[in-house]
């Protein structure tokens, strides 16, 4: 009996906390492209709201997805970042690693917004090229991507590095 208890909340608890993107939505916000398991729809921005909280020290550039804020806030005079999910700011410790890299701001006016869908799950895409190397030739191909969850109520953050070409 005590067994079946455990697993029953184990279960519960795995449905609760939702699961981890699946691979065809990664790739799927990576290429920026329907791929076969996942639509992707381009978001374009059109314009960004851009706001200075001087008190805070920090800029947030966000766009407005389905009437909520999505984007990223950067610290002013460090490196400290974070990302803006459904208006909430979220700290960068609170972003989910798919892959072993840390995760990386980005420039939200030059990064390709998305969203992609498969039959259980919704994400905005953000994805983009990183500074210097990342702008040219073949290293373009390696993409940065932030996924963030549409139908889940913790506003949970899912980042990776990955490379178009595989």
């Amino acid at each position: 009996m005590k067994n079946l208890c455990m697993g029953v909340l184990l279960l519960t608890w795995s449905v609760a906390s939702g699961a981890k993107p699946t691979p065809q939505i990664i790739q799927s916000c990576l290429r920026t492209e329907s791929v076969a398991g996942a639509d992707y729809i381009e978001i374009n921005p059109g314009s960004f709201n851009q706001e200075d909280d001087e008190a805070g020290k920090k800029t947030f550039t966000t766009i407005t997805v389905q009437g909520k804020e999505f984007g990223i806030w950067k610290e002013t005079g460090s490196n400290r970042f974070g990302m803006v999910h459904a208006g909430k700011e979220i700290p960068i410790k609170r972003v989910i690693r798919l892959s072993s890299h840390a995760p990386s701001p980005f420039d939200p006016y030059t990064a390709q917004w998305g969203k992609a869908r498969d039959t259980k799950s919704v994400y905005v895409c953000v994805t983009f090229n990183f500074e210097g190397l990342g702008e040219s030739g073949s290293f373009q191909n390696v993409r940065g991507l932030y996924l963030l969850e549409m139908n889940n109520a913790r506003s949970r953050i899912f980042y990776i590095v990955g490379d178009i070409r595989q």
